[in-house]
C-alpha cells in the first residue's frame, strides 16, 4: 500500500539523536509494515527556526520511506503572521506539485496546518484517494484565543476562510484521529454529526531512546553540580501555551541548595525569561538540546512541569507529558480539562495556577519521599500502559489500513 502523510513543523531524521514526534514515528511504523511512505513537509525546522535545507529535497530515510521537504518562506515566531503566509506559501506550492506525483492508496492529512490539509483533501477527493485526519491543534480556532467577546466575535468574522478550509479538510475524510478527548470533541464540532464511525483517540505518546547515551559536557557538568537536590524540569517552546515563568517565580521561594529548577528549549519569551530570572538562585537555562541531552536531564529529574501562561484556552495536553511520564517524573500542570483528571485520576502529581501552589506543592512532595515515589511508580505504570509509542502508532496503522478502498 502507497501511503502519504502530511504533516510540518516536526523534526526531521537529519542525524540520529533526535526526538522523534508523531509525524515521523507513523511513518516508519507504516513502513516497518511494508508500505510504501511518503512524508510531505517543509524544508524548514520549526523549533530552530532555520533552514533544513536552501531547496526543495527529497531524503530517502530507508527503503520504503521517503521525504519531500519543500520551501516556504520561513519565520521567526511561532505566533506571527509571517508563519500563516509560509503555511500558506507551502499550501499553493504542494498544490503544483501534488498532479506530477503518483498517486497514492491512501493519506494521512494532519491539522494544523489546516491550508496544508485543504489543498491535499482537495487533491484526494478530486482523485478518488481516501484520507485520514489527524487533529493535533485547534487552529484557526485558537487564534482568537481571548477572553474578550467582542474580539473575539470580530476574529470569527476574519476566519472565515480559514474556517472553510479547516472544516472542507474534516468534514470530507473517510476517518478522523485525534491526540485526546478534548480534541476529539473539537473535530466533532466541526464534523456535525456527519462521523458516522466516530474519531479514535490515539495520544502522541513518546519512546525512549535506546542504547548507549551521549551526553555534552555542559550537561553532564549541569548535572553534576544538582547533585543531590530535587530537580524540576521543564522542555518545551517558550510562548503563551508553554510559559515557564511560574516556575523562576516559585524558586524565590524554595531553597536552592535543595531545590533545581531546569528549564530546557528556547522560544519567543527567551529574553523576558532570562531577564526575570536574573538574580534568583535555583534556576537553569540549557537551551535547546538534543536527545541524548534531552535524556540525561530528565532521567535525573524527580517532577516534570506542564505550564502556561496567558490564554485562555487551558483545556490543553501538551506533548510534554508523554515525554515526562515515560521518565517516569511526577507531574505538576496548570491545564483543565484531560490532563487535570488524569494526574487526580491516576495520583500522578498535582494541579496548580500560581506560583505559591506550585511551591507549597513541591515543599510537600519533597518533603514526602514516598509520596514522590508512589507517583513516580504511577507514571511508569500509565505510560507504559497508555502512551508508549510503539503500540499507539500499531493502532494507527491499522486505523490507515482500513480506510483504503
Amino acid at each position: 500500500m502507497k501511503v502519504w502523510v502530511v504533516k510540518v513543523g516536526e523534526q526531521l531524521p537529519i542525524g540520529s539523536n533526535i526526538r522523534k514526534m508523531r509525524a515521523l514515528q507513523l511513518c516508519e511504523a507504516l513502513a516497518e509494515r511494508g508500505h510504501e511512505v511518503i512524508w510531505w513537509t517543509s524544508a524548514f525546522n520549526h523549533f530552530q527556526k532555520s533552514w533544513y535545507f536552501d531547496q526543495d529535497t527529497v531524503l530517502k530515510p530507508s527503503e520504503n520511506f521517503t521525504i519531500k521537504a519543500i520551501r516556504g518562506i520561513g519565520y521567526d515566531r511561532n505566533f506571527s503572521l509571517r508563519r500563516l503566509v509560509d503555511h500558506r506559501v507551502l499550501s499553493r506550492r504542494f498544490a503544483r506539485i501534488l498532479p506530477d506525483a503518483e498517486l497514492p492508496d491512501v493519506m494521512v492529512i494532519a491539522i494544523p496546518a489546516y491550508d496544508v490539509a485543504y489543498r491535499f483533501a482537495q487533491f484526494a477527493i478530486a482523485n478518488g484517494v481516501p484520507y485520514v485526519i489527524d487533529a493535533r491543534d485547534k487552529w484557526p480556532d485558537s487564534f482568537i484565543d481571548i477572553n474578550a467577546p467582542f474580539v473575539r466575535a470580530l476574529g470569527h468574522v476574519a476566519l472565515v476562510y480559514d474556517r472553510f478550509m479547516t472544516r472542507y479538510a474534516i468534514r470530507n475524510a473517510d476517518a478522523h484521529v485525534a491526540m485526546s478527548r478534548d480534541m476529539a470533541h473539537w473535530l466533532e464540532g466541526y464534523l456535525g454529526g456527519k462521523n458516522s464511525f466516530g474519531t479514535v483517540v490515539i495520544p502522541l505518546g513518546f519512546s525512549r531512546p535506546v542504547g548507549n547515551r551521549s551526553p555534552s559536557p555542559k550537561i553532564k557538568n549541569l548535572i553534576r553540580r544538582l547533585k543531590g537536590k530535587k530537580i524540576v524540569t521543564f522542555v518545551g517552546t517558550f510562548g503563551k501555551y508553554h510559559d515557564p515563568t511560574v516556575m523562576i517565580e516559585a524558586a524565590k521561594a524554595l531553597d536552592a541548595e535543595e531545590t533545581a529548577f531546569v528549564i530546557v528549549g528556547d522560544g519567543e519569551m527567551a529574553n523576558e525569561l532570562h531577564r526575570r530570572a536574573q538574580g534568583v538562585a535555583g534556576v537553569y537555562f540549557t537551551g535547546w538540546l538534543d536527545m541524548d541531552d534531552i535524556d540525561y536531564v530528565l532521567s535525573r529529574s524527580h517532577v516534570g512541569v506542564c505550564s502556561t501562561g496567558t490564554t485562555s484556552e487551558r483545556e490543553f495536553f501538551p506533548n510534554k507529558v508523554f515525554l515526562y511520564l515515560s521518565y517516569g517524573l511526577s507531574i505538576v500542570s496548570m491545564f483543565e480539562g484531560e490532563l487535570n483528571l488524569l494526574i487526580d485520576e491516576q495520583g500522578l502529581g498535582f494541579n496548580f495556577q500560581t506560583s505559591d501552589q506550585l511551591a507549597a506543592g513541591l515543599t510537600y512532595l519533597f518533603s514526602e519521599q514516598g509520596v514522590l515515589d508512589k507517583q513516580s511508580e504511577a507514571a511508569t505504570r500509565v505510560f507504559v500502559e497508555y502512551y508508549d509509542s510503539t503500540k499507539l502508532m500499531g493502532r494507527f496503522c491499522d486505523v490507515v489500513s482500513a480506510v483504503r478502498r
